[in-house]
């Protein structure tokens, strides 16, 4: 019956469905009886045009939002999954933690099945499972006739306490079984955690084993949708390329004008108190703040300061201060002002950075920045101009590294979404470069320490399974799920002719999957290949990101294990202008040994292979190539307290090293979530 009940429920191949949908979230503290704070309260409601396609495409536009005391929508209530729509996916989301659907075909052999009664019209059906980690347990109504699903009851009592109801009514108009009512209740459960929701703007409190239901410091929620409308005629959800986008004027006045929109006692007290209901500026100024630390900016005024730039430490420069940041969009939407500079306390030199950025096309999230800099740079290191933006309390390599140069650039780049799934950054840039140690690079019978460039590059960045939001100007992540593939080409020629008159050409590509699994497990899989042709300079070859300080003994050796990098191999040991690498991690599901220490034993395999084309020419520096190809395993036991864990990793195959102490390493690890 199971097997068969998605057709009676999916739109077929040419035929979409449309529909419009009712969606309300409330969070409030859990008291009886009482009057309550409302400056407590969350409550945001929506209303939506909808998009079905074929099996698992949904788009939705929003055609009116309001939530209590903000009058601008919030992105990242907007961009949260609450629920899916679609539980005949193998994954069914719940404020964007996965779990496994009891409908999917691949998940059916993760689940039980028992029939419990057997009615007039229907049958009903207990699903469970006796495994570890995301699945759930509950009820199966199935009618008899068309063995379509007509209801889902679903209960999960551990770090988080989930009750649903999903309901499902036959449309004689479109000959399927549609959803009517979804409803969702989560309360503290099990773990001792904190669970917070919207990116971290609204905390639930602490999850406690015990908890009253008189404890002021948690909090309940609950999210429903009511659909209606179901239609074969296209509505504004037709044609627009995000998973979600929001219209750009919104009327409150539509949630008076449909007559369908169903509301509870309390959501309606509320709904009257609406426009009185004023949060304070220190919160709102708390909510803001809590959007943007993540990505390392603290939000002041109309100044986001870059945490990355306030302390950094590496052998070259020693303890480095400085202070950054850029404007925000309390001060625009659309143009940006930002800066850094830094002292190094062993180097004793100033850098600084200026850079200017204009929006240009807001559907494509389209910016032209202009920027110079004059810093520092690692020998080898090759970034992609995509990348996210990552920030760390702890830069794990960047304490070990000791090989710079100086770079004065100057640069125009045009950064935009060309698809919503398809990232591209283009850049123009004249690099004026000085070798920072005794490298020399021989060319044309001169040797070189100083040489200018002019170069071009262009990166691309194809994450096809994301989904998005488009809504205020700005892009949300709504999903991510990998795979993530990353191209980027770069085109050089050296700026003074007879000089440095040379040219390279470089070809990056790298491919990262990652797989969570309902038991709690993770594997995280990255691939890399890098090229290099023409006369490539040493600072601008390639390095498999080395992770080992060049000292005798192991203890003195001890640092932070690094995220991509090989731990067993010491820095500039290795360069190439021909480089492919991989890592494999697997993580086991987490040790709950008690509610404060839950380690994560992890397992790693890395691998890599390079060679270097005109070796000769670089002067001054000794390395080595990879072309045996290098190994080593490792093992991490991380978050055993406060973030902080432990590193193990051998090096082992052809460039395994005469001394055992030389070819292991042991290093602390550090986690932490904002």
């Amino acid at each position: 019956m199971i097997h068969n009940a998605s057709d009676n429920h999916l739109p077929d191949k040419s035929r979409p469905i449309y529909f419009k949908s009712h969606y309300k979230v409330n969070i409030s503290p859990r008291f009886s009886g009482q009057d309550i704070d409302r400056s407590k309260i969350f409550y945001s409601e929506r209303i939506s045009d909808h998009l079905f396609k074929h099996k698992y495409q949904l788009n939705e536009k929003i055609i009116d939002q309001r939530t209590l005391g903000f009058e601008q929508p919030l992105n990242e209530v907007l961009a949260t999954n609450i629920f899916s729509f679609n539980w005949f996916r193998s994954d069914f989301v719940f404020f964007n933690e996965t779990y496994a659907s009891p409908l999917s075909l691949s998940n059916m052999g993760k689940y039980t099945y028992q029939l419990v009664a057997s009615r007039k019209d229907v049958y009903t059906i207990r699903f469970s499972s006796n495994r570890k980690g995301n699945f759930l347990k509950g009820n199966l109504t199935i009618d008899k006739k068309d063995h379509a699903i007509k209801h889902i009851s679903i209960h999960h009592d551990k770090r988080i306490k989930i009750l649903g109801s999903f309901r499902y009514e036959y449309k004689t108009s479109l000959e399927k079984w549609m959803p009517i009512d979804y409803f969702l209740q989560m309360k503290p459960g099990k773990g001792g955690k904190r669970f917070a929701v919207f990116s971290g703007l609204i905390d639930l409190g602490l999850l406690q084993k015990k908890s009253s239901l008189s404890d002021e410091k948690t909090r309940s929620l609950t999210a429903s949708i009511r659909y209606f409308d179901h239609q074969k005629r296209p509505n504004q959800a037709q044609g627009q390329d995000y998973h979600i986008s929001l219209t750009d004027s919104t009327d409150t006045k539509n949630f008076k004008k449909i007559s369908k929109l169903n509301y509870t006692d309390e959501e309606e007290k509320l709904i009257r108190d609406f426009d009185s209901v004023n949060l304070s500026e220190k919160v709102k100024n708390n909510i803001y703040r809590v959007t943007r630390v993540n990505d390392g900016f603290l939000p002041v005024n109309l100044w986001n300061i870059d945490l990355k730039t306030l302390i950094k430490v590496n052998n070259f420069e020693g303890l480095r201060l400085g202070f950054g940041g850029q404007t925000n969009s309390r001060l625009s939407k659309r143009f940006r002002l930002g800066g850094y500079t830094a002292y190094g306390t062993k180097d004793e030199n100033i850098k600084f950075g200026i850079n200017t950025q204009f929006k240009v096309d807001k559907d494509k999230n389209t910016w032209l920045k202009l920027n110079y800099t004059d810093d520092v740079r690692e020998v080898g290191n090759t970034s992609y101009l995509t990348d996210e933006r990552v920030y760390s309390l702890f830069e794990p390599r960047l304490v070990n590294i000791i090989f710079f140069y100086k770079e004065r650039s100057t640069a125009i780049r045009l950064q935009s979404r060309l698809l919503p799934r398809l990232m591209s950054d283009f850049r123009i840039s004249y690099d004026q470069i000085e070798t920072t140690s005794d490298y020399r690079f021989l060319l044309n019978n001169r040797s070189i320490a100083y040489y200018n460039l002019n170069k071009y590059q262009t990166s691309l960045r194809w994450m096809p399974n994301n989904k998005y939001l488009l809504a205020n100007q700005k892009v949300n992540e709504v999903n991510k799920r990998s795979p993530f593939l990353s191209l980027q080409l770069t085109q050089a020629f050296g700026g003074d002719v007879g000089i440095d008159d040379f040219s390279f050409t470089k070809i990056n590509f790298k491919v990262n999957y990652i797989k969570n699994w309902y038991s709690g497990a993770k594997t995280d899989v990255l691939l890399e290949s890098n090229l290099a042709l023409g006369d490539v300079p040493l600072t601008h070859a390639y390095h498999a990101f080395p992770n080992n300080p060049v000292k005798g003994k192991l203890i003195e050796r001890f640092s932070v294990a690094g995220v991509k990098s090989f731990e067993t191999m010491f820095f500039n040991e290795f360069f190439s202008t021909r480089l492919a690498f991989l890592h494999f991690k697997h993580q086991l599901r987490p040790f709950h040994i008690s509610d404060a220490i839950q380690p994560e034993l992890v397992f790693i395999s890395r691998h890599s292979i390079g060679d270097f084309k005109d070796r000769e020419n670089h002067q001054g520096v000794d390395f080595s190539t990879m072309d045996k190809g290098f190994n080593e395993v490792g093992l991490e036991l991380n978050k055993i307290y406060a973030g902080y864990g432990l590193s193990f990793a051998y090096r082992y195959g052809a460039y395994h090293l005469p001394d055992l102490k030389d070819n292991l390493s042991f290093k602390f690890t550090f986690y932490f979530n904002i």
